[in-house]
């Protein structure tokens, strides 16, 4: 009933209609943990000359951390079989962590100097800028995503929906290490920040958890 509402008002006010679907995770062992958090975090927190700064932040979070390397921080958490990224979006930004019951503390440990201690170094990010500037010249050519970029444009004018989610050659090539700490600084706390967990968990091991 709601989406149906939600269409009949878009198409009274000759409005598009954007549908946002929850987060749904599946775990295929008892024993998985699935932590989902989100920040409110959207595009439009990127300062105007610096598009693709929230992407490259957010990957450049498990490029080392507090006095971990990102090779020790993966060697640490191929060993329990875990693993935790971030990844940005339009209208959040949000991580994810997926471990065995048995490994939740240590992994949450580590998960907490990503998030407390970013390192951000300079060739890390360096390195994940090119990868980013190749994705925008590859999108140059793939059919399918220009025109997914005419619709938005159109759908969108002068709004942030309207524009690549994966930044700008001018944006990303403007944007230094020093922003990425300030930008972090800015989302990167409680205030703005949901969780969502799945898995072998009690409430109360859960408050014991986020509190750490």
């Amino acid at each position: 009933p709601a989406l149906e509402v939600a269409s009949l008002l878009a198409h009274r006010l000759r409005l598009p209609l954007l549908v946002y679907q929850g987060l749904s995770e599946n775990y295929r062992f008892a024993s998985d943990r699935h932590h989902t958090f989100i920040l409110e975090a959207a595009r439009d927190l990127q300062v105007v000359g610096k598009e693709g700064s929230i992407g490259l932040m957010a990957n450049g979070l498990t490029e080392g951390a507090g006095s971990y390397s990102a090779e020790e921080i993966k060697a640490k958490l191929d060993a329990m079989t875990s693993n935790y990224g971030f990844y940005a979006a339009a209208d959040q930004t949000s991580g994810q962590l997926q471990t065995l019951s048995k490994n939740l503390s240590a992994t949450a440990d580590l998960l907490k100097t990503s998030l407390e201690s970013p390192r951000f170094e300079q060739a890390s990010i360096d390195r994940l800028r090119d990868e980013a500037l190749q994705g925008i010249a590859r999108a140059k050519i793939d059919q399918a995503t220009v025109a997914d970029d005419a619709w938005y444009a159109l759908a969108f004018p002068n709004h942030l929906y309207g524009s690549p989610g994966r930044g700008t050659e001018r944006g990303l090539k403007g944007t230094t290490v020093e922003d990425l700490h300030a930008l972090w600084k800015r989302i990167g706390n409680r205030r703005n920040m949901h969780v969502v967990v799945v898995g072998d968990i009690t409430v109360t091991n859960l408050k014991v958890l986020l509190d750490h």
